[in-house]
């Protein structure tokens, strides 16, 4: 009985660590350069789309660096997606992040 209780907490172990492994590895990946679509005059949408590549400005930044981020709200997805977003950027770029 002990035994197969320990093969049981063994499998969720390596379970655990596949997932955990998976998510790193998905995270690593590059996804620029992104296609965008710009407004000229900025923030109009009746001004004219202007196609545009999205790139990175850095691979790491330059000296250290501890910024604070604040955001309005966590109550819908968009503010959510921006926050996983800054995580995610800062991460790689080295960067210390207070949120």
């Amino acid at each position: 009985m002990r035994s197969r209780r320990n093969l049981v907490s063994c499998l969720a172990l390596a379970g655990m660590l596949l997932a955990a492994g998976a998510l790193v590895a998905a995270q690593e990946k590059q996804w620029w350069p992104f296609p965008v679509e710009d407004r000229d005059p900025p923030f109009n949408m009746e001004g004219k789309k202007i196609k545009k590549t999205y790139v990175p400005l850095l691979e790491k930044a330059a000296k250290k660096w501890n910024v604070c981020v604040s955001f309005p709200h966590m109550k819908d997805a968009y503010w959510i997606a921006v926050d996983y977003g800054v995580v995610a950027e800062s991460r790689r770029l080295g960067v210390k992040m207070q949120l």
